[in-house]
């Protein structure tokens, strides 16, 4: 099976990063990625080993976190709230129930 397209993309507070969702093989769940907006510098962000798709990702303002949605890979609507810093580290549940429905930063 092939990787896929990637999905939810999403501008870094500068305008120097492009962050989305991306499936590397069409079974396996979502995971986050950003890349320079030249197309260089593709960062895998997290490493997903869970049954969770990790989708609509977007940077803090001060681009050093993330945060974004995950659901499991059935696709139910219940979906929670995750932040990751910005390198990778400390991936941590904002919000551990399943009332979750959109996400984005305040300014």
């Amino acid at each position: 099976m092939g990787s896929t397209g990637a999905y939810d993309l999403n501008w870094s507070p500068d305008g120097n990063e492009i962050l989305f969702s991306k499936r590397e093989i069409s079974s396996e769940p979502n995971n986050i990625f950003v890349l320079k907006t030249d197309g260089s510098d593709i960062r895998k962000i997290t490493n997903n080993i869970s049954n969770m798709n990790y989708k609509f990702p977007h940077f803090s303002p001060d681009g050093e976190r993330i945060i974004f949605l995950a659901n499991t890979l059935d696709n139910t609507q219940k979906w929670y709230l995750y932040m990751i810093n910005e390198d990778g580290s400390n991936l941590h549940k904002v919000i551990d129930d399943d009332s979750v429905t959109s996400c984005d930063w305040s300014k």
